[in-house]
């Protein structure tokens, strides 16, 4: 029979998942012998299972018929004599000696838990030690912020940097925990993550409890406040504190965003603590937490301190609003995509910044010799993934023909002007794609007669004629956006990045066209406040639900009033036809003191109103709107129209009395009063129409 630790030992190798890239690069790394010598370096936050890897590290070493030593720093209680003697000697040089005669793998975990100890490691033990000894030093820290590999004696760092498990390993590790209800396992992981103890204590939690609904559970916030304890252990300056909390409310971050988030300035001491983290690493635009860290400090957050968390979130929300205003096209479409990251809808949440680490993929510009990768893609989607799916049943279609579609793809991605984006993973592979293409007389005419993508470009071509198409695609602000999909390798994450990447086109578009037939997708949309147009499209491909299009005017809208309509649950604001505009501006004005019917009137859901007042909502945006045009208007109105606008100031916008009593304080017969309330209309109308 195995000993307890044997059997122990035994279940941890069995629910080992994942972690196939820093086994590789331990063993490339254990079978060579570089100049400068190198130290491999595992950090990361607490619970993310540097203790598994390094168990696992010991195994690989193990069969090769190395010996190991192992220290965890935390038996020593810092203590020099504690550290040599688990070394095998009773001082420094005979631990040396002991430990080059053996040639081991030296593990020293929880590096972190011995400062008094890290210096003699690095300075005294190391540069002791033969070429063949192979030291891994595991802890929440760096190294490079203990100690500098670039000074004379120094050995160099080769890093191993430990993010949470990804989808894939995190449900394999809950299956083999005895965890196989999918609806039950995904809610697991829109709670934690891929953080393995965050894994490890929600399967417990499930198996001894026997929670059928974990998201609803009172139990699991419990979990996250011990795992945000676990995480924040040694995290004792309250300032430091404060800004990882700031941290965990957006994606990325730099000092200035900190800085707005707080309220207050940050001093430079804490800022570097704060980057000196394990937790914390590198970004497009400055730093990031780890994503499973973010997600379990921002949920303890939230479930704690909810009126705080929202405070934090708002100002970080008017932060990056500031920002735009000012910023490059590039800039604005990553604050952009910032701003929808703040919005706390669940859906958007899901397919936008859903279950994937930013680190896993990463999307780059796509060139012609990307092609041939895309239209693999395209492929294996087209006759792999979407048949398997049970999306489409080809055989139910009869004007079906794969090497027609692969024609036509090959011809969409040879458009002039399109827009190519490629999903990578950290190895470099294409694991997805996304095709834009501006419409202009180079690309409507073959685009009008695709079977899929056709129906849509030509009643678009019917409402703003031939002569309203962009000449080129240099000109053009009218985008289709034509695919976007995956390999079926981290579909969630390909799809979340390539989508996320899309709002680089937002921020150039007046009008963005898409045709879909994924229902996910089409709600997507929907709820990004795209109009559903109607129209009947053909079945495709015996696909079980029709395709639908799909269209934005952002250049009526305007990029701020379309974020904060959405945003904030409403209709994106629409555009009037002068008639209807001042038809409108008439019952509004009827209506002045009326805060329900103004609400709900047309004025409230049109762009001149959003674009006047875009911070208040519903009656008060409409009363702010009419004022603030009333206002530029009359500043640079005639006599004649003066007294126009004047007849309605009195008439509609304050309460002096009746209409007689109005037009006698005007010196002006009834009817010219009428007249000029007319007259008022028409033009407030037109002021409006030019907001």
């Amino acid at each position: 029979m195995p000993t307890i630790g044997e059997a122990l030992a035994e279940d941890e190798r069995a629910l080992f998942v994942g972690r196939a890239a820093e086994l590789a690069v331990f063993e490339r790394w254990l079978a060579a012998t570089p100049r400068p010598p190198e130290v491999l370096e595992v950090s990361g936050p607490g619970g993310i299972g540097k203790s598994s890897l390094l168990a696992a590290f010991r195994g690989l070493a193990q069969a090769q018929g190395r010996p190991v030593v192992e220290v965890d720093l935390r038996d020593t209680a810092g203590q020099r004599a504690a550290l040599l003697e688990r070394l095998g000697g009773a001082d420094l040089e005979s631990a040396a000696v002991h430990i080059n005669q053996v040639r081991p793998l030296v593990l020293l975990d929880t590096f972190e838990e011995a400062r008094d100890l890290q210096q003699v490691v690095a300075e005294e033990l190391l540069p002791r030690l033969d070429m063949a000894v192979k030291v891994v030093i595991a802890g929440r820290f760096r190294l490079s912020h203990i100690w500098r590999a670039d000074r004379p004696g120094r050995v160099a760092i080769r890093p191993v940097a430990l993010a949470g498990l990804g989808p894939e390993a995190s449900r394999a590790y809950l299956e083999r925990r005895g965890l196989t209800d999918a609806r039950l396992v995904g809610q697991i992981l829109r709670v934690v993550g891929g953080h393995p103890l965050a894994l490890s204590l929600a399967a417990d939690l499930v198996l001894h409890t026997g929670i059928r609904n974990f998201a609803a559970s009172s139990e699991h916030h419990l979990l996250i406040r011990s795992l945000s304890e676990q995480l924040l252990r040694h995290v004792t300056d309250p300032h430091l504190r404060e800004l990882i909390e700031a941290s965990a409310v957006v994606e990325q971050f730099d000092q200035p965003t900190l800085e707005a988030i707080v309220g207050q300035p940050t001093s430079i001491a804490a800022f570097e603590q704060l980057c000196r983290l394990s937790a914390v690493r590198p970004a497009p635009h400055g730093l990031m937490l780890h994503d499973e860290v973010r997600r379990i400090l921002a949920d303890d957050l939230r479930w704690r301190h909810k009126e705080r968390y929202s405070a934090l979130r708002l100002r970080a929300l008017a932060y990056y609003r500031e920002r735009m205003r000012t910023a490059s096209a590039e800039d604005r479409a990553w604050l952009l995509a910032q701003r929808l990251y703040l919005w706390e809808h669940a859906f958007v949440q899901t397919m936008l910044f859903g279950q994937d680490d930013p680190g896993e993929v990463w999307v780059e510009p796509g060139r012609a010799e990307d092609e041939p990768d895309a239209l693999e893609i395209e492929m294996i989607w087209h006759t792999q993934l979407m048949p398997a799916l049970g999306i489409v049943h080809y055989e139910e279609d009869p004007e079906h023909d794969t090497a027609a579609h692969q024609a036509d793809m090959a011809r969409l991605l040879a458009l002039p002007g399109r827009r190519l984006a490629l999903a990578r993973d950290q190895g470099g592979q294409a694991l997805g794609f996304s095709l834009h293409v501006p419409i202009s007389g180079q690309s409507a005419d073959y685009m009008a007669n695709h079977r899929v993508l056709g129906p849509l470009l030509r009643a678009f071509v019917a409402r703003v004629g031939p002569d309203g198409l962009p000449s080129s695609p240099q000109t053009s602000r009218v985008w289709y956006f034509v695919q976007a999909t995956h390999r079926g390798i981290h579909p969630e994450a390909v799809t979340a990045a390539l989508w996320r990447d899309a709002f680089s086109v937002f921020v150039h578009a007046d009008v963005i066209l898409i045709t879909l037939g994924l229902e996910a997708h089409k709600q997507l949309f929907r709820v990004l406040g795209f109009e559903h147009l109607p129209g009947e499209f053909p079945t495709i491909w015996g696909m079980s639900d029709r395709a639908e299009a799909f269209q934005l005017e952002l250049g009526q809208i305007g990029l701020e009033p379309w974020i904060e309509a959405i945003m904030a649950g409403r209709r994106p604001p629409r555009v009037l036809a002068p008639d209807e505009l001042e038809r409108g501006l008439q019952e509004a004005l009827l209506h002045w003191h009326d805060d329900a019917w103004l609400a709900h009137s047309a004025l409230a859901e049109c762009v001149a109103v959003a674009r006047l007042a875009p911070r208040p909502d519903g009656a008060e945006a409409v009363r702010e709107a009419i004022r603030q045009a009333l206002q530029r208007a009359r500043a640079a109105a005639p006599p004649d129209l003066a007294l126009a606008y004047a007849a309605l100031e009195r008439a509609y916008l304050s309460r002096t009395g009746s209409h007689e009593q109005a037009a006698e304080e005007l010196a002006v017969s009834r009817a010219t009063f009428y007249r000029l309330l007319r007259r008022g209309i028409q033009a407030l109308a037109q002021a409006l129409q030019g907001a």
